[in-house]
């Protein structure tokens, strides 16, 4: 399992424009497609509230066909943006 804690004490406060919150998520599998699916699933599991956040633009990037088959380069993100 994964268990991701963060606490703002005091006075302090997450500002969407310059702090940002990091998680590793690393999953295994037998192979790529249970790696995904694993990976899938935990982000699923994950609940945020109050910030925005990019989860769901990670989950739509992970379950893409080009993701799973590596099909990608420098200029993908931009053009499957593009098409949403």
């Amino acid at each position: 399992g994964t268990t991701v804690a963060i606490q703002i004490a005091g006075q302090h406060s997450i500002n969407n424009n310059n702090n940002r919150i990091n998680n590793q998520n690393n999953v295994s599998g037998k192979n790529a497609l249970q790696q995904f699916r694993r990976l899938l699933l935990s982000m699923n599991e994950f609940i945020i509230e109050g910030i925005d956040t990019t989860l769901d633009l990670h989950k739509a990037v992970i379950s893409t066909k080009d993701f799973k088959s590596s099909n990608y380069d420098i200029k993908w993100l931009e053009k499957f943006l593009a098409r949403k």
